[in-house]
């Protein structure tokens, strides 16, 4: 059984929702919330002697930028398809998992996501086969599946923030797939939510989220 952890390196709200382009504020939470993901995921540990998980990162471009942002043990995989759906699934052709591995898909804009909480989202997707990380808004920052999903099926699902979430707990349900739901998040798009996000996890880890804690400085008080 392997289980891998894929980081979607895209610049969305959540797995879901485009960031304005041209926006220089959105490109600095976008490279922030990349880097400090990339730390959280690699305090991830499912425990029961179990290896940490394979690494995945799936980069819309630019693949030299990403290949100096990551670690050599993370695997770079180019992200391919006209849209969301797509890309997930060739993700998931690429890997190739057994009826029995476990996939995490993780999105970029909850860098504040606990690492705790990607364990147990492996150890809810043995008892489950599949599971669900809800954002505030109604979409999708974390997407988890043992084996696979059938190619093309995702084609159902509205990836507007507001739909996302419950279109997919629909359709694992047709799939017949028990689903764990992890705790809603609130996907970062705006610096208010950056600064009370900093100021929350200071409070809890001064260590955590070093690059989002640049961005907060460079803010300043008025955002």
């Amino acid at each position: 059984m392997k289980r891998t952890l894929v980081l979607l390196a895209d610049p969305t709200l959540g797995l879901t929702g485009p960031a304005p382009a041209g926006d220089d504020f959105q490109a600095q939470l976008v490279e922030a919330g990349l880097k400090d993901t990339l730390a959280v995921c690699h305090e991830v540990h499912p425990g029961s002697g179990s290896p940490p998980p394979g690494l995945v990162l799936a980069y819309p471009d630019r693949r030299d930028w990403y290949a100096q942002v990551a670690p050599q043990y993370w695997l770079l995989v180019p992200q391919m398809g006209a849209n969301l759906a797509q890309r997930l699934d060739n993700i998931l052709l690429f890997l190739s998992p057994t009826p029995e591995d476990e996939t995490l898909i993780l999105g970029p804009r909850t860098p504040h996501v606990a690492a705790r909480d990607l364990q147990h989202a492996f150890i809810a997707l043995g008892q489950r086969g599949a599971c669900l990380g809800p954002t505030l808004s109604g979409g999708v920052y974390a997407l988890g599946i043992r084996g696979r999903w059938p190619t093309g099926v995702l084609q159902q699902v509205r990836w507007q923030a507001a739909a996302a979430a419950s279109d997919l707990r629909r359709l694992f349900r047709k799939l017949r797939l028990g689903i764990a739901m992890l705790d809603k998040l609130e996907a970062l798009s705006d610096p208010a939510q950056v600064a009370r996000v900093v100021d929350e996890r200071l409070a809890i880890d001064r260590p955590a989220l070093p690059f989002m804690k640049q961005l907060a400085r460079r803010l300043g008080p008025n955002g």
